[in-house]
């Protein structure tokens, strides 16, 4: 999976997330795991409780497969992400 989305951006910060891709496992029914693209898979990091930190920070990442309610990531996932400014 390539391009990581965030959400709650400290104000004032700059962020900038480091991990260009992310290999993904996903597990579902063989019929459905045909049916699964890379667009369908989205990596999102909440950098809610990073408002104060500087420097370089390994976030956790919660990985979605969109458009398929019987399909799911397997394993944990981190993203790094600078943080500078503030």
């Amino acid at each position: 999976v390539t391009g990581v989305q965030t959400c709650a951006l400290p104000i004032y910060r700059r962020v900038e997330i480091m991990t260009t891709s992310l290999d993904v496992t996903v597990r579902a029914p063989a019929d459905t795991i045909s049916q699964i693209t890379a667009d369908n898979v989205r990596v999102v990091v909440d950098l809610t409780n990073y408002r104060a930190t500087s420097g370089t920070v390994a976030v956790p990442a919660k990985v979605y497969v969109d458009g398929f309610s019987n399909a799911g990531a397997i394993g944990e996932y981190v993203v790094n992400v600078h943080f500078t400014g503030g």
